[in-house]
């Protein structure tokens, strides 16, 4: 008889698992700790335990996993340490890896030597940075560096400098070095001359003075004096002065010369080559004032000194005496009358300065000698500079 009933039931061929549990199975077994219905004596992994539906209670019973003995881990590299981890493969079962922990690392020394620059990186599968030294962009010497372009200390004799051209073995740049290019080429008045073995060149030394007149220059060597040939008035002298050659100017000053005082056809130029000179008509001895500078023993004058002389003619002649029964003479000579010494101040080339003194006349006026002992004294020298 069939008939109708309200309530829950399971498909055809399947049962209910329990009353509690509202789960309908083709087979009889156990609910598992999530409530999956497992068979008799079916394994299952339920939170790292191997559990099994055993058919003799109905029940699920487990116990902890069995995991393999991990492999133990080689962490001989600076920095690493082995640490125990969850399997990545099996999350219930543990390994044993090598973890980077940067304080275990050791401490570097991170200076480079001179010309080089540290670089600092951590290389791929490495825990600890590594020091790389370098090149930078530099000459190094003497444990100094030089940026490309500058003078390098060199050997004697020698010109150095830091260029661009990079040598491969040091990675640094290069130091060219090349002797010294001696100039030679000296201005006028110095020449060229070898110095001291030790030294690499010679130097420029002065051997000339230079008088320069109307934009032309004249070279004199020293102690030489030296005059235009159209003002001999103007003389140039070349001295020394400590130890340098000076040149020195310096102009005669002339007497005053009245072309009008002289008797006619006798003007002419004094033996100094500058002064005009004449026979004046008035012929009386007088003192004529002159200045000019002293030079003795390669010393000279700063200053013109005043050196005044005698000149003129005195009363001379030559008559019969009837009581001496002879002829007659009576010379008189043109002479200082007064007289004085005077001392001035020389300098020397070598730049002493000496004192010297000389006869400064005061005075001029007519004075008589002996006519046959001038004659005689006149004589001797005309046979001297004969035998000369």
């Amino acid at each position: 008889m069939n008939y109708t009933t309200e309530g829950c039931f399971c498909p055809d061929g399947m049962k209910l698992f329990n009353k509690d549990s509202g789960v309908c199975v083709d087979k009889c077994g156990c609910l598992d700790p999530e409530g999956i219905p497992r068979e008799f004596n079916e394994r299952f992994d339920y939170k790292c335990q191997t559990c099994i539906c055993e058919e003799s209670t109905k029940t699920v019973s487990c116990k902890p996993k069995a995991c393999p003995k991990p492999p133990i881990a080689n962490c001989s590299e600076p920095g690493f340490v082995v640490i125990n981890q969850t399997n990545p493969s099996d999350s219930c079962c543990s390994s044993f890896v090598c973890q980077c922990q940067s304080s275990k690392c050791p401490v570097y020394n991170m200076n480079c030597p001179i010309g080089y620059k540290p670089v600092i990186s951590v290389p791929e599968g490495k825990c600890c940075p590594e020091r790389a030294c370098e090149p930078k962009r530099v000459c190094v010497h003497k444990e100094s560096e030089y940026q490309p372009g500058s003078p390098v200390p060199a050997p004697k004799c020698q010109d150095c400098v830091c260029t661009n051209e990079v040598d491969p073995r040091s990675g640094l740049f290069k130091i060219h070095c090349e002797f010294q290019k001696c100039q030679t080429d000296c201005d006028m008045g110095y020449e060229y001359m070898e110095t001291d073995s030790l030294e690499c060149c010679g130097k420029c030394v002065q051997t000339h003075c230079i008088a320069i007149v109307n934009d032309t220059k004249n070279l004199l060597k020293p102690g030489d004096t030296w005059s235009p040939p159209l003002n001999q008035c103007e003389h140039y002298s070349c001295l020394m002065i400590g130890d340098t050659l000076t040149t020195y100017k310096s102009h005669v000053v002339c007497p005053a010369f009245v072309k009008e005082d002289c008797q006619p056809g006798t003007i002419e130029t004094a033996a100094n080559g500058c002064c005009k000179i004449c026979v004046s008509r008035d012929k009386a001895c007088k003192l004529v004032s002159m200045k000019q500078k002293v030079m003795h023993n390669r010393c000279q004058s700063n200053e013109e000194v005043d050196m005044p002389y005698c000149e003129g003619s005195c009363n001379t002649f030559t008559k019969y005496s009837e009581a001496a029964a002879a002829m007659q003479h009576s010379c008189s000579c043109c002479k200082e009358t007064r007289s004085s010494n005077r001392t001035i101040a020389l300098h020397c080339l070598n730049g002493d300065v000496v004192p010297f003194s000389y006869t400064h006349v005061d005075e001029c006026g007519c004075g008589h000698r002996d006519c046959a002992t001038a004659a005689a004294q006149l004589t001797r020298r005309r046979r001297s500079s004969t035998l000369v």
